[in-house]
């Protein structure tokens, strides 16, 4: 596939088309050229050659900071890799996350039962262990510096991942979300929950939209995919569809995740029917959803906090 140009989102901030999987549309890559040049959201290593060429689309012939919001494999599996390809850059990962990118081993164990070995190939590619001493672990209120007058502040928003942290530029207002408000698709304005298991936290998950909110921040920038600058209706309807989604898991709690799965599809086609969204936007979403998936990681969080009944979570 054509690797597409890499578009300007904000100042001095371009995206990158990462074609996870070969697909267009399917994971955003960011980079800040100068005066530090700095990437945001690896991907995996089988989106390397993309994002090395939308590098060179922009002139950037080395990377001084590879920044990846959580440690999932389509967000951060490639670091290695890319840290290898790089080797002036440091690598900033939340601190929690940071066992993993030294030694991916229990990541590699966990991901080898679902996809298999030749999945895990085709799929992810290599995933290379970041030396120790390229590996700078970040926490809440910590500033990465992108020169002497840009930096991107560290916010810990665990929900979707129990290592999950988002990044507020301060020249442009802009948040790097990784998966914290879901995924959007572009120029729908729809957006959906990504709640795979096993660290879903539906609360945990709402409280970062307020955050975002307190933040003043003038666009999203998802990791799937694309930017978004109707902040406060993205946030609403993300945790509108959240909280249906989670109302839907817990009527149907005691059925598997592929049943489950079926109910939610169907909560959420006539949820996008009432709002007035086509056959093919609907069928646009479904291609981009893994319904069980998505039930397992409700489910998981369902029992684990005991609800009573729909709507008190």
């Amino acid at each position: 596939m054509t690797a597409s140009r890499p578009r300007e989102i904000g100042d001095g901030i371009w995206m990158i088309d990462a074609h996870m999987f070969g697909v267009a549309e399917n994971l955003s890559s960011y980079v800040i050229p100068e005066p530090v040049p700095t990437l945001v959201e690896p991907g995996p290593a089988t989106c390397r050659e993309h994002i090395l060429s939308g590098l060179a689309a922009l002139g950037v012939e080395t990377l001084a900071r590879i920044v990846t919001t959580h440690v999932h494999l389509d967000h951060a599996g490639g670091t290695g890799e890319l840290a290898r390809r790089f080797p002036e850059a440091t690598v900033h990962v939340h601190r929690i996350g940071a066992p993993h990118l030294l030694d991916p081993s229990r990541l590699v164990r966990s991901a080898t039962r679902i996809y298999g070995e030749d999945g895990m190939r085709d799929l992810w590619g290599p995933i290379t262990p970041v030396e120790p001493d390229r590996l700078h672990a970040v926490d809440e209120g910590e500033f990465i510096r992108i020169g002497p007058h840009r930096r991107l502040e560290v916010l810990y928003t665990p929900g979707h991942a129990k290592h999950h942290m988002s990044l507020f530029d301060s020249t442009t207002g802009i948040m790097f979300a990784g998966d914290s408000v879901g995924l959007t698709f572009p120029g729908s304005g729809i957006v959906q929950p990504v709640v795979p298991p096993p660290d879903i936290d539906v609360e945990l998950l709402v409280s970062q939209f307020a955050r975002y909110r307190d933040r003043d921040t003038t666009a999203l920038a998802f990791a799937h995919f694309g930017v978004e600058h109707d902040v406060g209706r993205l946030l609403d309807e993300a945790e509108r569809r959240l909280r249906l989604w989670t109302d839907v898991v817990l009527r149907h709690r005691d059925a598997t995740p592929a049943e489950v799965g079926d109910r939610i599809r169907e909560a959420n086609h006539a949820d996008l029917q009432a709002r007035g969204r086509s056959a093919r936007e609907i069928a646009r979403v479904d291609e981009r959803t893994t319904y069980a998936t998505e039930a397992s990681g409700l489910l998981r969080y369902v029992h684990s906090q005991a609800p009573t009944s729909p709507g008190s979570i």
